[in-house]
């Protein structure tokens, strides 16, 4: 499920691996997951500055 879940990630070889080897814990699962849900600071920057600029938009209106 992590796998699927993080297979736009940059790091997904990394959450396979962690998925396929420590999966079978409850830790190494959560974990897993954990880094296939967690949101890159690209795209982090990527949405900030949409809502400044949607902020921007509402704010000269």
């Amino acid at each position: 499920m992590p796998t699927i879940i993080g297979r736009d990630q940059q790091n997904i070889r990394t959450i396979f691996l962690l998925n396929l080897l420590l999966g079978w814990t409850i830790i190494g699962w959560f974990f897993a997951l954990h880094l296939a849900l967690k949101v890159s600071f690209a795209d982090r920057e990527a949405i900030a500055s949409h809502r400044l600029g949607r902020h921007r938009n509402n704010s000269l209106s």
